[in-house]
């Protein structure tokens, strides 16, 4: 049974990873996949999709004004047959392109795996993962550990001296190293964790 599947995590959690591993599953057995992404994330070259481990693979790069069951419908009859259709940075699609997904699981009967960001530096929801968290069959999580060995599940953004930001734009493509993936505690203490400060050079406040 197709199923719309959202997989979200913190950043640098893999997410691109395991999707293009999955990708590969399916392709390596000689089944026909089509891979989506937002063109906010070009950090790679547009219309490509790729891991920092090396993996990557083509992909349609769409904008907020791509109607996603329409290009899948047009995929499907390119290919004759669809196996699985793979979308990534989710939480940039607007809510009807989420619930063109859900169409494409649901009209179509190809089952959609979606990844992305589930809240931004200040935690809060993308308006796409809100929608998909909403509509989703299944809801997974990737796993990161936070310097105190807990599991990271908000977003830190920081300055050069390490000072935290709470406002400003949700969106920085290309700029990871703003950002540090934390639990919950450390989210709201603002604690980067002595890495980060050694790093930086500046003094630790905790």
């Amino acid at each position: 049974m197709a199923k719309l599947i959202y997989t979200y995590a913190v950043m640098n959690s893999g997410k691109s990873n395991a999707l293009l591993q999955a990708n590969y599953n399916y392709t390596s057995e000689g089944h026909n996949t089509v891979l989506i992404s937002h063109k906010l994330d070009d950090r790679f070259g547009e219309n490509l999709i790729a891991s920092r481990i090396g993996l990557q693979a083509p992909c349609h790069a769409i904008d907020h004004t791509t109607d996603l069951f329409a290009l899948i419908k047009e995929e499907l009859v390119k290919f004759g047959s669809l196996s699985c259709v793979f979308a990534d940075e989710v939480q940039f699609y607007t809510e009807e392109q989420i619930e063109q997904l859900s169409d494409i699981v649901d009209e179509l009967k190809i089952p959609v795996m979606a990844y992305g960001l589930k809240t931004d530096f200040k935690g809060n929801l993308f308006d796409g993962a809100s929608k998909i968290l909403a509509i989703a069959d299944e809801i997974r999580m990737l796993k990161q550990v936070c310097h105190c060995g807990k599991q990271s599940t908000m977003i830190l953004r920081y300055g050069s001296q390490g000072e935290i930001q709470k406002e400003g734009g949700s969106i920085a493509i290309g700029a990871e190293s703003m950002y540090r993936s934390v639990c919950r505690k450390h989210w709201k203490e603002g604690n980067l964790g002595p890495s980060i400060y050694q790093k930086l050079n500046v003094p630790n406040p905790f």
